[in-house]
């Protein structure tokens, strides 16, 4: 009797569990990007939130081919019903949207986005990486920034100097403003350091983010030696310019694959972070690929 009472209490936790957790599934989010004249409009670039209630959402990539296609395969949550995107392409205003989820295919039709014209304007962002424990600038740190609303690029990112000060000049539409000013967000990674964000409103044309504070990882043991992430397994990637600059972000972790696909060049030297779900497990600098 005790066990059969042990056991209902089991199951209604587990059944509690799963339904707060979900089981994940894989979902194939597909649309085509076309401009006003029905045009479609080749490599725009989409990108889908999987985690929407999240101030730091997790995203994967996908690209559009010469017909304005596109189509990626995800994984959620069981239990999740949609997800956000923001479809973006050069001279073109950026457009959020979101998708149903029914069954393993989230359709999102066909995206329209609208020419920029002269409502872009230029933000100017910059600031500075210190290492808070010995108080001194860190060098080549990477600081990725994106916004809330009106981007008309993709995710930006530059690397501080040797003072520690990092400048970028981001594209924003000015069109079609309300009256709550967007939001830039940022992300500073260092190999070493732990990872520091945070967000500012944009309510000017300058943007100072002020002196950033990273800790060093108090994972690493005192001779600098990391310690060995045997059981940490990668399972997302983002790639980067040599001048700091995002090209693919999202959890395809195969080079060759990517470049295969054409969403990488095997001539471009780039920097890949890997990372285990949001955090930088390790970076490398990739030359070629082979």
């Amino acid at each position: 009797m005790v066990n059969k009472k042990l056991s209902l209490i089991t199951s209604l936790v587990l059944g509690i569990f799963s339904s707060v957790i979900g089981v994940e599934k894989e979902v194939t989010v597909l649309g085509t990007v076309a401009d006003t004249a029905g045009n479609p409009i080749d490599s725009a670039i989409i990108l889908i939130s999987k985690d929407t209630m999240s101030t730091n959402p997790k995203f994967d990539t996908a690209y559009t081919g010469s017909d304005g296609n596109f189509s990626k395969e995800i994984t959620v949550n069981d239990n999740s019903i949609g997800i956000r995107y923001a479809a973006s392409k050069k001279s073109f205003q950026t457009k959020y949207g979101y998708g149903q989820i029914t069954g393993n295919t989230c359709n999102l039709g066909t995206i329209v986005l609208n020419k920029s014209g002269s409502g872009t304007r230029t933000i100017h962002v910059f600031g500075s990486v210190f290492n808070a424990r010995t108080n001194q600038p860190v060098n080549e740190a990477l600081v990725i920034l994106t916004t809330s609303g009106n981007i008309t690029n993709p995710p930006d990112s530059a690397y501080s100097g040797n003072d520690g000060t990092f400048y970028k000049g981001i594209e924003i539409d000015s069109s079609g403003i309300g009256q709550v000013a967007p939001r830039l967000h940022y992300r500073v990674e260092k190999e070493e350091y732990n990872t520091a964000s945070g967000s500012e409103r944009i309510s000017t044309d300058t943007v100072d983010l002020g002196r950033i504070d990273i800790n060093p990882d108090p994972m690493l043991i005192e001779n600098g030696k990391p310690i060995s992430f045997a059981v940490a397994v990668p399972n997302n990637i983002a790639i980067y310019s040599l001048k700091g600059q995002l090209i693919y972000t999202g959890a395809e972790i195969n080079i060759d694959r990517l470049a295969h696909l054409g969403i990488i060049s095997r001539s471009r030297p780039m920097i890949i972070s890997y990372k285990l779900n949001n955090e930088v497990l390790f970076r490398k600098k990739v030359t070629s690929i082979h």
